[in-house]
């Protein structure tokens, strides 16, 4: 009888042309960082289809300054005087390249998705991968940014007061989301811990968005989608207690762009153990909008330890047009 295996329906044509599109999308998709609104891509992040040839290790990203940010006054008209020209201010953002892979290998793959298409299941198995370490480097991101002195306005650290005061609340959220000022309308969604999301539930802050069936699609927090990652470790004080980081985020807060035409995936098959190698090669950016990466990597590329680093990140635009507050408070 005839032996059905992976490489039997996986060949490099069909990779190239099938599974790598697929992955590609379905994992920028699969992320409830994407689905929330919190990453969108940007045209200005776009890699340049020469960037193999034009090489570098960062992405510079111009910009225009607000019209509000010059002391230009208007003026009152007369028949008199001519209007006084302005100009418009500029500036850029540094956005840093990551360059993450993996290989996989699997023995008779073709047998334990027996009744499906092997493409589609791996397709399916990588995305998760892929979604969860996307939204790791945002994880690792965020804490080098709140760790930057440039952004210690928008955090709001109540762990080390004693009692309620120190502990997550209503009260405590919204001093949080009103770090920006005038600009707290932009931020629509807020990131926690299963823990803190168990807490607030009790608390009766959360608000459920159901579907015509009546199926839950999502929580919310003040109109704000509700992100549960546990991913958001607690983080142990000096009294033996515990404290929870809270992040507030406004629709696009981060720039994710895919480098599709570079990112590779391969195929190799061993007959004689019968076993199949997936390799796959990324690069993405994942960015702070209004943030700059100032750091040097080590490597080709920041890992997420350095990514944490605060030294390595600097505002590059007014504090209150990054669309991102912090939180940290204890449950208990």
């Amino acid at each position: 009888m005839a032996k059905v295996d992976l490489s039997s329906v996986v060949t490099p044509e069909s990779v190239t042309g099938v599974l790598l599109p697929y992955v590609n999308q379905t994992a920028y998709e699969k992320g409830a960082i994407i689905s929330s609104g919190i990453a969108t891509t940007d045209n200005a992040l776009e890699f340049p289809s020469t960037h193999k040839v034009r090489g570098g290790k960062v992405i510079s990203v111009p910009m225009y300054k607000r019209l509000t940010a010059g002391n230009y006054d208007d003026e009152v008209l007369d028949d008199a005087s001519a209007l006084t020209v302005q100009g418009i201010g500029t500036g850029y953002s540094t956005a840093a390249i990551h360059a993450r892979g993996n290989a996989w290998s699997v023995n008779d793959l073709a047998g334990y998705v027996a009744g499906s298409d092997p493409l589609v299941a791996i397709g399916d198995m990588v995305n998760e991968y892929w979604a969860s370490k996307a939204q790791k480097v945002l994880l690792s991101t965020l804490k080098g940014v709140f760790d930057s002195t440039s952004m210690s306005g928008s955090l709001n650290d109540i762990s080390g007061k004693s009692g309620d005061a120190g502990k997550v609340s209503s009260g405590a959220m919204i001093d949080t989301i009103y770090a920006l000022g005038d600009k707290q309308e932009g931020l629509t969604a807020v990131m926690m811990n299963s823990s803190v999301m168990k807490e607030l539930v009790k608390q009766n802050l959360i608000s459920t968005v159901r579907d015509a069936e009546g199926k839950i699609l999502y929580s919310t927090y003040l109109e704000k989608r509700v992100i549960v990652d546990d991913a958001l470790e607690p983080i142990s004080l000096s009294d033996g207690k515990k404290a929870y980081e809270l992040y507030f985020f406004g629709n696009g807060a981060f720039s994710y762009t895919i480098d599709t035409e570079n990112t590779a995936m391969e195929m190799d098959r061993d007959i004689l153990a019968g076993d199949t190698v997936m390799a796959m090669r990324r690069y993405f950016v994942m960015h702070p909008r209004g943030m700059s990466w100032i750091g040097t990597a080590a490597g080709f590329t920041p890992t997420n330890t350095e990514l944490e680093v605060g030294t390595n990140w600097d505002l590059a635009d007014n504090r209150k047009n990054v669309a991102i507050t912090k939180l940290v408070a204890r449950i208990e």
